[in-house]
């Protein structure tokens, strides 16, 4: 995307990013610190760095189970607690709202197409071997349905908007992306993993 919004010339970009960490200052993956610092060197950085934009993505169904969690009320609470995740929502919002209000265009990234079985990239994949190559995992099909990605995102995608709506956001859909007409495919034609 960014190179085709730029005449095939990769803009100057910052990748900032820790496995199973959202970017959401005050948001972290339970028991895991490390996290935290992350997202707040995340937050830091989109704020103070002299970066014109902002793309935030995640993997947005984190943020409705027990793996996460936020600080509410003195205590960190899982956030597949509803309370906790409106608190979760109500941080990104706020984050969003600050980097709009000093002139940084921001972009919130809409779930990648999920709702398979097949969508956990670990399954994608059969166990690589050290120095080896990874295979392709067995009995995985070429696609899943577009249908079913639409279905499984669009309690998520429907916040997101929600949000980029009320501050002045953008959002980006990779299901726009990555799917085809009816079709997600889940490698590339010469067998590369898409997602």
């Amino acid at each position: 995307a960014l190179v085709a919004e730029n005449g095939a010339v990769m803009p100057p970009a910052v990748f900032f990013t820790r496995g199973g960490c959202p970017p959401i200052d005050g948001v972290m993956k339970a028991k895991e610190p490390k996290c935290r610092r992350f997202a707040e060197r995340a937050a830091r950085m989109a704020r103070e760095e002299d970066f014109a934009g902002v793309v935030i993505s995640a993997r947005w169904e984190q943020l409705e189970g027990r793996t996460h969690e936020v600080q509410l009320e003195g205590a960190w609470r899982p956030l597949n607690d509803v309370a906790a995740q409106a608190e979760a929502w109500r941080l990104l919002e706020e984050q969003v709202a600050g980097l709009v209000r000093q002139k940084k265009s921001v972009v919130l990234m809409l779930p990648f197409p999920t709702g398979s079985a097949y969508m956990n990239p670990v399954r994608l994949i059969a166990p690589c071997q050290r120095l080896g190559t990874c295979a392709r995992g067995p009995d995985i099909p070429d696609a899943f349905s577009r249908d079913e990605a639409e279905k499984a995102t669009a309690h998520l995608s429907a916040i997101l908007r929600g949000i980029a709506a009320r501050t002045g956001a953008a959002t980006l859909d990779p299901i726009a992306m990555l799917c085809n007409g009816s079709q997600c495919p889940l490698y590339a034609g010469d067998g590369t993993i898409v997602y």
